[in-house]
């Protein structure tokens, strides 16, 4: 599964999307890819890790960018700049780009229902016609025992989470020293969006739909909005 990884990044386009089962996943992904020679990704993390200044550090360092976990209508700017943040990474090709497509963490050791936000706005680069295609490369990461094991069970209790903080993170070091298991690490066959699209999307309908919409303010035009 690596070595077809790995020969699909100079065909254009490469969105790698693992499993969430554990913290580490994040650093996890980029490990495998530095000690098999794959370019490593740019990791979409969740804007918590971006007040944590040791990690914010460490996952800056390893190619992450931060998101807001929920948007509402007032933050259509946001919005709009970071999806063409998105899909600007995916126009130029520079690096895969990495997600979790469950959104959060699975408490359960099951797979949860796909959140499709940015999904959705990755696959709009392919449906506009703006790259040629998109490799998709399914990661299955599997632990005999995660980090935050006990944690994961008082989050199923209803214990609620808490939040992310390097204090927190400096007083769970010790548990590095303890025997973890293994962990499973399985790189699927890559596969193209264009062979999961088909025919059930007209790429030249969608390519020619402008993508704001302008009215007309006094004398002048103004961009209101996206379509």
């Amino acid at each position: 599964g690596i070595e077809k990884m790995r020969s699909v990044i100079p065909k254009g386009p490469v969105l790698f999307l693992p499993t969430h089962r554990s913290y580490s996943d994040f650093l996890l992904v980029s490990f495998f890819c530095y000690c098999y020679d794959v370019p490593l990704p740019a990791i979409a993390a969740g804007e918590d890790f971006r007040r944590m200044g040791l990690m914010n550090m460490l996952l800056r360092r390893c190619g992450a960018f931060f998101m807001r976990r929920t948007i509402n209508p007032s933050m259509q700017p946001y919005f709009t700049v970071f999806v063409e943040y998105v899909q600007t990474l995916l126009r130029n090709g520079d690096m895969p780009i990495e997600f979790f497509i469950e959104g959060t963490r699975s408490r359960t050791g099951k797979s949860l229902h796909p959140k499709l936000g940015l999904f959705r706005a990755v696959c709009d680069v392919y449906f506009s016609c703006q790259v040629p295609d998109i490799y998709i490369c399914p990661i299955s990461i599997t632990y005999e025992k995660p980090l935050e094991e006990n944690l994961l069970l008082w989050e199923i209790l209803g214990v609620p989470k808490p939040k992310e903080s390097t204090r927190g993170l400096w007083k769970a070091r010790a548990i590095l020293q303890d025997n973890l298991g293994r962990i499973y690490f399985y790189a699927s066959t890559p596969v193209r969006l264009s062979e999961l699209v088909g025919e059930k999307v007209d790429r030249k309908r969608h390519a020619l739909k402008p993508a704001v919409r302008f009215v007309e303010i006094g004398i002048g035009m103004c961009e209101s909005n996206q379509l």
